[in-house]
């Protein structure tokens, strides 16, 4: 199994940050990686976490002034979708 870097944002405040996973992880799995690299996030729970996927230049997304809902392109809700077919090409 190989390893993939996916960078997420934080929709509320615009923060970036990078999270790599196994490529045969599932949604579920990457929900809890992506807490572990959260600070402050003791109460929130990975089924709480919402998951887009985006083709997006980072600049763009961090912009307060865009509206970052025309950027969400797909919403991921199995959670047993693994992180390779759902990133595939990434």
């Amino acid at each position: 199994m190989s390893n993939i870097a996916l960078w997420c944002i934080i929709c509320e405040d615009r923060s970036i940050f990078k999270v790599t996973i196994g490529t045969g992880n599932d949604l579920f799995d990457l929900r809890k990686a992506i807490l572990e690299e959260l600070p402050n996030a003791e109460n929130v729970k990975a089924t709480q976490l919402t998951l887009w996927r985006t083709n997006t230049a980072s600049n763009v997304l961090r912009d307060k002034e865009t509206a970052i809902e025309l950027y969400l392109n797909e919403k991921l809700e199995d959670p047993a979708d693994t992180v390779g077919n759902t990133f595939i090409n990434v």
